[in-house]
């Protein structure tokens, strides 16, 4: 059993605790796998400090986003998510 070395954090654990990506080679039709190089618990704690920045402006852009599709949906119109917000009045500052 193989063991590698995170690149983050030091830690060295088998292969089995680095998450593996499959790929194919562009030049010839062979399958490899491929280990990263970043050990899965450092992996989360990225994740995890994405997630705990500040989430209120992606989230309410998302939220005007869906609220634009589904108003072009029920009205058959062709708004852009920009011609929503002037339209009815809409500040992202004031949603965040």
């Amino acid at each position: 059993m193989a063991y590698i070395t995170c690149k983050s954090c030091g830690f060295t654990a088998p292969e089995t605790f680095f998450s593996a990506h499959i790929g194919q080679n562009r030049t010839s039709r062979v399958k490899y796998t491929h280990r990263s190089r970043i050990c899965l618990i450092c992996r989360q704690e990225e994740q995890d400090k994405r997630k705990r920045g500040n989430r209120t402006v992606p989230k309410a852009r998302n939220m005007l986003y869906t609220h634009c599709e589904k108003y072009n949906r029920r009205n058959g119109t062709t708004l852009k998510p920009m011609e929503f917000t002037r339209k009815f009045g809409w500040d992202l500052k004031r949603m965040t």
